[in-house]
């Protein structure tokens, strides 16, 4: 157990990225990071790329656009949030 992040643990449908066959080839790898908007009803929103490179990023955020989190409300209304992650493209050692 631990204390987790908060919105991690309320994702409930997560898809893993597709590794870029041309990012493979050249050996492009390491991590993307995503400014994810999580809106009330768990689906997700916009996605902006904080940080990586720009050949897996796209992979990254097609992913992330697929991820299913738990709906989030105040006092019964549905509320958008913004969550921070992070893809880590790791090639296989060879």
């Amino acid at each position: 157990g631990g204390a987790g992040k908060s919105s991690a643990s309320r994702l409930i449908h997560q898809v893993e990225p597709e590794y870029p066959p041309e990012a493979r080839a050249k050996g492009i790898q390491g991590p993307v990071v995503l400014d994810v908007q999580v809106q009330g009803d768990g689906r997700v929103g916009t996605v902006n790329v904080v940080s990586g490179d720009p050949a897996l990023s796209e992979a990254a955020v097609r992913a992330v656009k697929q991820w299913v989190y738990q709906p989030f409300s105040v006092d019964g209304k549905p509320v958008e949030r913004q969550t921070r992650v992070t893809i880590r493209f790791t090639q296989p050692s060879s």
